[in-house]
């Protein structure tokens, strides 16, 4: 209905023989379309000038416009897999090289010509998800929050935002939000959602005078640990027109990691079906189905890189529904992960996971990575992190295949027991 709607009103204004779709994607749009819906869980496909990318879709972690430690040879593989969109953070992008140098060496090219990324979907936003907190704090006279950038923290005003994201050109951006921290008070939190719509008011502003005017702008969804505050921050945005899309922040700052399903649920709540919605600051497998299960399209997760970071590998199962799958006997471990550093590994030839087809597991060992990572080789991290990015892509990919199945409620419930039963066997607790 609501393109439907849109079509009606700009068909006049269309250029001679241009697609309704093509011109959304000249003027920035990312329609969402909606192929089935299992409950609240939908699947679809997000169309963009890059092409089309299938949702539910996890964004993978980016560190100065890169995964910290693929190279773009490497994820062009991971893209047959569904590595379609990358995340990246606009507070890298201050200084080293700042946007002015951006914009004079790359155009109207931007961090898709930087990072050789042409074909691949990407989304900007202020805070890198493995900052626990932005010090959001503002002083008098001074409009915006204080990010932490590779040169330390600084003051950013959201017209020097907007001007950044106008040199990185992302396919979507969120607006500058003020994210606080769980143990923030009700009055600082209140005020945070209110300086929010202001910087979301200020980024409109910019983006009308032609500063950021390409690419999808998704309007930040404020309110700390507050459900309360996280409806009236949604209702405020759900009927701004200028916001193509909906991005609910402030998330994974310390608050309990059970207590996210329902601060999300209080703010989908009052926001329209039809439009985008993306969250970010998820960690957990678990995190990402209960996401889902409320109606999300966009995600990013921490997960996977914080493994890499740790020496893990992920080796829980992906395919859930499958018929000769039987999960009911787990061994003294954890069996959601290995620690390829334990002296266990270290004359163990099986690959991480059997049976797993990326990179890693087709042509190397668990050895392997253990000498690589005991050595403190650079290598170690990198086959690490395109097993684990694989792997949580594939997950993502048995949730959209559960979802068009209407099996969704299935998968979910077999895969919260298996990291339940796993987890209490590792701890010798009872399930």
């Amino acid at each position: 209905i609501f393109y439907s709607r849109i079509r009606t009103l700009t068909r006049p204004l269309l250029p001679r023989n241009v697609h309704f779709h093509t011109y959304l994607r000249r003027v920035g749009m990312a329609e969402l379309q909606t192929m089935h819906e299992d409950g609240s869980a939908r699947a679809g496909v997000i169309r963009t000038i890059r092409g089309e990318i299938q949702t539910p879709v996890l964004l993978l972690y980016t560190s100065r416009g890169l995964p910290p430690y693929i190279t773009v040879d490497h994820l062009a593989l991971l893209r047959l897999e569904g590595a379609a969109a990358l995340s990246i953070c606009a507070s890298h992008f201050f200084e080293y090289p700042s946007p002015k140098e951006i914009k004079k060496l790359y155009g109207e090219k931007g961090a898709h010509a930087i990072f050789s990324l042409e074909e691949y979907v990407l989304l900007a936003q202020a805070r890198d998800v493995l900052q626990f907190a932005n010090s959001a704090k503002v002083d008098k006279g001074y409009r915006g929050p204080t990010l932490v950038t590779p040169g330390g923290y600084r003051q950013v005003t959201p017209k020097e935002y907007m001007e950044c994201i106008d040199a990185l050109k992302p396919d979507l951006f969120v607006t500058l939000p003020d994210e606080m921290p769980n143990y923030t008070n009700s009055k600082k939190i209140k005020l945070s959602v209110d300086r929010t719509l202001e910087w979301f008011d200020d980024c409109c502003r910019e983006r009308a005078a032609g500063v950021g005017a390409k690419g999808c702008m998704l309007a930040p969804v404020a309110g700390g640990v507050d459900p309360g505050e996280r409806a009236r921050a949604a209702q405020a945005v759900s009927l701004r027109r200028e916001a193509q899309g909906f991005s609910i922040v402030g998330l994974g700052l310390g608050e309990p990691p059970e207590s996210r399903a329902g601060l999300i649920k209080a703010a989908l709540d009052h926001l329209p079906a039809q439009k985008l919605r993306h969250v970010s600051g998820l960690g957990m497998p678990e995190e990402i189905l209960e996401a889902i299960e409320l109606g999300v399209d966009i995600l990013d997760s921490s997960y996977p890189v914080t493994l890499t970071n740790c020496g893990y590998a992920m080796t829980f199962p992906v395919d859930m529904l499958a018929e000769n799958s039987d999960f009911s006997k787990l061994d003294s471990t954890d069996d959601t992960k290995i620690n390829v550093r334990s002296a266990e590994y270290r004359k163990d030839k099986l690959p991480l996971v059997p049976g797993c087809p990326c990179l890693t597991c087709s042509r190397h060992n668990r050895a392997y990575v253990h000498h690589l990572l005991n050595t403190h080789e650079m290598l170690a991290h990198a086959l690490l992190d395109i097993h684990n990015n694989y792997h949580f892509l594939q997950f993502v990919k048995h949730i959209r295949a559960s979802i068009m199945q209407d099996k969704f409620a299935d998968y979910k419930q077999k895969t919260v027991q298996y990291f339940h039963a796993a987890r209490c066997t590792s701890t010798g607790m009872n399930a």
